[in-house]
């Protein structure tokens, strides 16, 4: 059984739902996964697993530093995956399709620059906007992206409710086509253990 890591950076839930998601999907493909918070991969050994998926939430228009601190320390391993490498961005700008084009541009290629990260596959996805009085956001947060929503339209949003941008349909076929690696996986494809404990003392 072919194994990977999923590894996601998750401030409100949004992105963690996600990965479980992903998770669910490979359990099913009978690939034996690890979901893994960024914030707990001190000890975590690459080269147990025969590919890796790293996700993140956009916060404010910032990508987290314990995932940008993960990526800057791991890039030279993660490239070694190559095609069984995966990188997905969770964000409110991509609520549509134009937002999603919006946020490749601003975030998602930006990121893979300043890494110098090449993996096999890259997604965005709508993130979630929580704007109810219990919110997990806070009344500032939420104050301004109510702000933010209203003047694009305040009958296009609920101001004061659950805003689920996430396309589940979207998301599930972009890790289906991760996961078809796995079928007919070439084992080669894989890098080797010695190869990925030499890019670990770069």
């Amino acid at each position: 059984m072919y194994k990977i890591a999923i590894i996601y950076a998750s401030r409100y839930g949004a992105t963690k739902e996600i990965a479980e998601k992903m998770e669910e999907n490979a359990q099913a493909a009978d690939v034996d996964v690890s979901l893994v918070d960024v914030k707990n991969t001190f000890k975590l050994d690459l080269t147990a697993f025969d590919g890796v998926v790293v996700g993140g939430g956009i916060q404010i228009g910032k990508i987290p530093s314990s995932l940008r601190k993960f990526l800057k320390k791991k890039r030279a391993v993660l490239n070694l995956f190559k095609n069984n490498f995966g990188v997905f961005l969770v964000c409110g700008t991509a609520k549509d399709p134009a937002g999603v084009e919006t946020a490749k541009e601003k975030y998602l290629t930006p990121l893979l620059t300043k890494y110098d990260l090449k993996p096999g596959t890259t997604a965005v996805f709508g993130g979630v906007f929580d704007l109810r009085l219990n919110s997990r956001f806070g009344k500032l947060k939420s104050g301004l992206i109510r702000k933010m929503l209203a003047e694009e339209g305040p009958k296009k949003y609920d101001l004061n409710g659950m805003n689920d941008f996430r396309d589940w349909a979207t998301i599930n076929r972009w890790f289906e086509a991760y996961l078809s690696n796995f079928t007919g996986f070439i084992r080669k494809q894989s890098p080797d253990p010695d190869e990925i404990k030499g890019a670990s003392k770069n």
